[in-house]
């Protein structure tokens, strides 16, 4: 293989490639693998974490949740970042279909849904209703409305970005027919949808699972109640050492 001017040629096969095409194909590829890794594996099984309680106790639990929500969302930072940074009008005829129009509108619901979930997850009501407000200004009393609010999006906000996935693959697909290149054909001939249908099952079976086992998930474990004996006494240590009084009257 061998470049000569704006051609790169395999000798190998006697293909001729533009640069500029072989650019826009590593370009597409290494985004629509990002977002599948972030929407289509990370943000799925972090979402379905809280369902698991059972098989995942004492917290392991919402560690699995935090993981996957931020490292989830800097790889999808990262794929938006770096589609906007090299992204050419000139060189994409596909940016004027419809169902580029839908992927691109869809994307950017996902983001702003993603940074409404994110503040959720940042200023979220203490669990137990005698704890102080959260930042001196989020009630306890709120917490089921934000658990509410919280759980509704996490699913509208997946959903979307599946959708957006699957818009993805239709692109890449309709953009590089004919063309080789490995990362096209997975994302292309069934790669994303066959990533997500088991990212799906797995997450299923564990919720089933957990549900099989009468793990105690669900709206109670996160409205606001009365804190019980061992709870109340892990506070109390916490304000001691924190130096935090809290007035009872």
């Amino acid at each position: 293989m061998t470049r000569r001017g704006g051609l790169i040629i395999n000798f190998s096969t006697g293909d001729a490639t533009s640069m500029t095409i072989k650019s826009a194909i590593k370009r597409d590829v290494t985004h629509g693998v990002l977002m599948l890794v972030a929407w289509g594996v990370l943000m799925p099984t972090a979402s379905a974490a809280p369902r698991m309680k059972f098989l995942f106790p004492d917290g392991k639990w919402f560690l699995m949740h935090q993981i996957g929500v931020v490292v989830g969302a800097v790889v999808f930072v990262t794929a938006g970042a770096m589609l906007l940074a090299e992204h050419d009008e000139r060189e994409d005829a596909h940016s004027e279909s419809s169902t580029f129009d839908a992927h691109s509108r869809i994307g950017i619901a996902v983001g702003f849904l993603w940074l409404a979930q994110f503040l959720l997850g940042v200023f979220r009501p203490n669990k137990n209703i005698t704890d102080s407000a959260r930042f001196g200004f989020i009630p306890s009393s709120w917490r089921k409305a934000w658990f509410l609010a919280h759980a509704s999006l996490g699913p509208i906000t997946i959903g979307l970005a599946s959708v957006a996935l699957v818009l993805g693959a239709v692109l890449i697909r309709d953009k590089y027919v004919g063309e080789t290149d490995s990362g096209v054909k997975f994302l292309a001939d069934g790669g994303v949808y066959g990533i997500m249908a088991a990212v799906w099952f797995v997450c299923a079976f564990g919720v089933w699972r957990d549900g099989f086992a009468k793990a105690k998930g669900g709206l109670e474990n996160y409205v606001a109640r009365e804190p019980t004996p061992s709870e109340s006494n892990r506070n109390a240590r916490e304000m001691r050492f924190t130096g935090i009084t809290v007035s009872r009257g």
